[in-house]
């Protein structure tokens, strides 16, 4: 249970840096590095992802 919560908590610590990145950076530097780390969110949180594809039906 406290790796699920502490992997949760990183993913969100993830997408509010790359939020920042992304949309609150001026130039395109920032932006690429948002995208890697919402590619890093993405791979944190991808358990979860599948899991929930799979409830809804989506994935097999």
């Amino acid at each position: 249970m406290e790796v699920k919560m502490a992997r949760r908590l990183l993913g969100i610590v993830l997408v509010a840096v790359s939020y920042n990145y992304l949309f609150l950076a001026d130039s395109a530097d920032p932006v690429t590095i948002g995208l890697v780390w919402l590619a890093v969110a993405v791979l944190v949180w991808w358990p979860d992802i599948v899991r929930f594809a799979r409830r809804i039906g989506i994935a097999k």
